[in-house]
């Protein structure tokens, strides 16, 4: 097997493999690039909510994903794109208002598992951030991540603010102080 040096001096290959779930903003794909600087290599996944949403968030989610891509020498990248509207349109039938992000995270957290297994990755990548949206309490983390019990979690931001992301982010050249993800 062949091995790389990253940016960081950790050789590619010598971490683990990583399934990173991708939702279009910047949290996902900062958290993403923290892992892969300790040599880890990515599969990414992203949820597709069409019809609730449009191309653009897919289309953003691949170029991101091709910027990560940029990073890793000697590996070939996967990135998985799970059609997700369907199951979104019945959490929105049948729960209740107020957990409809709870329940919709909890199947995509089962989805991201079987689709995890299925790539031999060693956990689950999540760009969340406490308190960063009305869902990402400590407790509505728990409730989200007891529904899969086979593959960790691992939340590289979980302390960190939207400034820091962006900080990264702009020196990674993911944005610019004027524009927003490239």
């Amino acid at each position: 097997m062949a091995t790389y040096g990253n940016i960081y001096g950790k050789r590619w290959g010598h971490g683990h493999r990583l399934e990173t779930r991708k939702v279009g903003g910047l949290d996902s794909p900062i958290a993403a690039y923290k892992m892969m600087k300790r040599g880890c290599i990515p599969v990414f996944l992203h949820f597709d909510n069409v019809p609730y949403g449009d191309e653009s968030t897919r289309n953003l989610a691949i170029r991101q994903a091709k910027k990560l891509v940029e990073y890793i020498h000697g590996y070939e990248i996967k990135m998985c794109i799970v059609p997700h509207g369907d199951d979104l349109t019945e959490v929105l039938r049948h729960a209740p208002r107020k957990m409809t992000c709870i329940f919709c995270r909890r199947n995509m957290y089962r989805l991201a598992e079987e689709v995890a297994l299925l790539e031999n990755a060693d956990a689950i990548v999540t760009g969340e951030i406490i308190g960063e949206q009305a869902s990402q309490t400590t407790r509505n983390l728990l409730a989200e991540e007891s529904a899969i019990c086979e593959i960790p979690i691992i939340r590289p931001c979980i302390g960190d603010d939207k400034v820091e992301i962006e900080k990264m982010a702009m020196k990674i050249s993911f944005i610019t102080r004027h524009s927003n993800v490239t």
